[in-house]
């Protein structure tokens, strides 16, 4: 809640522009979560969830072969089942565009935004520049965007 009061903060004083992509299992199961993405929310910050939906059949990998869960799910009546499930966005990372004294930055580590991250855990934060690593960051988060729904709060 700190960041998300800061961000709101900025926002109004500096008239930024930003949205937060969550994992839609963290939304769904933590109160802690939901009342953070209510509160961004109300301020005007468009809070989206994850929403690609994937099965055994359609989990395509980098080489272009798709991954087979058959082995792995348990048995009804003969057959498979079909493991079907919602991937985890575990993503961390923050584009800042066209910083007055750095330019445009992405920041990004194992740190994950909450309390326990900044108070108990060993966490880090890696702060990038360098324009062609920013460009994929770019092209994730389009990605990312193909493939989340807003959050109805």
């Amino acid at each position: 809640m700190t960041f998300a009061k800061a961000w709101v903060d900025a926002q109004q004083k500096e008239k930024i522009r930003g949205s937060l992509t969550l994992d839609r299992h963290q939304l769904k199961e933590k109160d802690k979560i939901q009342k953070v993405a209510k509160f961004l929310s109300k301020n005007d910050i468009h809070v989206y969830q994850n929403s690609q939906r994937y099965s055994e059949k359609n989990i395509k990998q980098k080489d272009g072969t798709y991954l087979n869960y058959d082995t792995t799910n348990k048995k009804k009546s003969g057959e498979f089942a079909k493991k079907i499930f919602f991937e985890t966005m575990h993503h961390k990372f923050f584009i800042f565009e066209k910083n007055e004294v750095h330019g445009t930055l992405v920041i990004t580590g194992s740190f994950n935004w909450t309390e326990n991250a900044n108070d108990r855990n060993w966490e880090n934060i890696v702060i990038l520049d360098t324009p062609t690593v920013i460009e994929q960051f770019r092209k994730e988060m389009e990605e990312l965007s193909l493939n989340r729904e807003l959050v109805k709060l």
